[in-house]
């Protein structure tokens, strides 16, 4: 094989190596990042919890937040956020969540609550009759 031939060849060698060596790279503080701030973001603030979440589309959910003694039910849209309504905070005893649960994010501790199926059944109900009177307001 000729030395011209031969340094090509290992110069394409080294170079899809460095790339690999790159998307390691890439992948590996993607990872460590996501661990040592994502916590945080789950987590919250001291006084400001998110206790569980319905994603409803690309850029919609429901998102039941407790602040201090009070719970609300919010809508959030990629632009808004908009307060639906005051749930009633004994539906949602105040749990600690262990730094176990805590890594394995909100969605996967929350999921299937049954606190959150009521408490949306409550307010839709609520918010539906809500509608209805407004509407016949305006047809009088």
């Amino acid at each position: 094989m000729p030395q011209g031939q031969f340094s090509l060849i290992l110069s394409l060698i080294g170079s899809i190596l460095l790339f690999a060596l790159v998307l390691f790279l890439a992948w590996f503080c993607t990872r460590w990042i996501g661990k040592r701030f994502g916590l945080r973001t789950v987590a919250g603030g001291s006084k400001i919890r998110i206790l569980d979440r319905m994603v409803l589309g690309t850029d919609r959910s429901l998102v039941v937040v407790r602040l201090e003694d009070r719970v609300w039910l919010l809508g959030v849209t990629a632009h808004h956020i908009s307060k639906i309504e005051e749930l009633d905070s004994e539906q949602f005893p105040e749990e600690e969540l262990s730094q176990e649960e805590g890594s394995r994010g909100m969605s996967a501790i929350l999921s299937g609550s049954p606190n959150f199926a009521a408490a949306l059944k409550n307010a839709l109900k609520g918010w539906t009759s809500e509608k209805k009177n407004e509407k016949d307001k305006l047809d009088e």
